[in-house]
């Protein structure tokens, strides 16, 4: 864990996973109206302010919590003026991308995943520059699936950013549970 002052206003605390696994912590449930988060947030805020000197205590203030590679980033805002404390979580979410590099993969993959009878709802299907992407609205699949999609597949980072560029930019094939709706086509084509 790093603690770093950014300016007179912001402090950066950095976690690394082993950090979130000690504090049992995950970015998933990061929330104030958490108990067990609540009082990891006051100690961190706690030590904070004693490696920088900076004060919390009757100062309004962000929590930004941003999810990392390594970890979970905090990022805490110090907001001048009122003096009370407001405590927001800014969460932003993460989500598993599987790109395809081809038509052929990407329909034995929903096949695949279509027979399993495992739909696993809330994913979409985009088509940007003759690639194929899935998409998972949750950042956790089973070990299984993630075996079974890189057979087919290659994990991409996927940040809001991005998801927003493929809603904006590419061809949306499936909005909504891609790997069901894909499979019934693909099974009554390949009959």
């Amino acid at each position: 864990m790093t603690i770093k002052k950014l300016n007179s206003t912001k402090v950066l605390i950095t976690l690394r996973r082993e950090d979130m696994r000690d504090f049992e912590l995950s970015f998933d449930k990061i929330s104030l109206k958490d108990e067990h988060s609540k009082k990891i947030l006051t100690r961190l805020l706690k030590l904070a302010c004693l490696n920088t000197g900076m004060q919390f205590k009757d100062n309004r203030f962000f929590i930004e919590a941003l999810p990392n590679d390594m970890g979970c980033l905090l990022l805490i805002s110090v907001v001048e003026g009122k003096k009370r404390k407001i405590y927001r979580i800014k969460k932003y979410t993460t989500r598993l991308c599987y790109r395809f590099e081809c038509a052929a993969d990407m329909m034995n993959a929903i096949s695949t995943l279509y027979k399993m009878k495992g739909y696993y709802y809330s994913n979409s299907m985009y088509m940007q520059n003759d690639k194929y992407y899935l998409v998972f609205e949750y950042p956790n699949i089973s070990n299984r699936l993630k075996i079974l999609l890189s057979e087919y597949s290659s994990q991409i980072s996927a940040d809001d950013i991005f998801i927003s560029r493929l809603n904006e930019y590419s061809k949306v094939i499936a909005k909504s549970n891609a790997i069901k709706e894909l499979g019934k086509v693909f099974s009554v084509t390949s009959q």
